[in-house]
């Protein structure tokens, strides 16, 4: 039987852009929370044209090494806010 992780049964939205909240919210993910990304989709973090950019896959906007390291172990959802069924 394994341990508990400390934050097994939180939930937390991660609103963040570029690197610090996406790191912080990443640290919480390790510790067992259920982290969701809501990111816009009309704009996109920044983070996602960082280099490295893995080869082969340049305009993709999940190319950046940087942005998956920073968002690995979470799940994600964009969100459009100027349409009616994003608010």
């Amino acid at each position: 039987m394994s341990a508990k992780l400390p934050l097994e049964g939180i939930r937390v939205l991660d609103l963040g852009w570029r690197a610090v909240a996406p790191v912080c919210a990443r640290m919480l993910g390790w510790g067992g929370a259920e982290v969701i990304r809501i990111e816009s989709a009309s704009r996109h973090d920044g983070a996602r044209q960082m280099p490295p950019i893995t080869p082969g896959r340049d305009g993709s906007l999940n190319a950046s090494e940087w942005f998956n390291n920073f968002n690995c172990n979470k799940m994600s959802v964009s969100i459009n806010l100027s349409h009616p069924e994003g608010k």
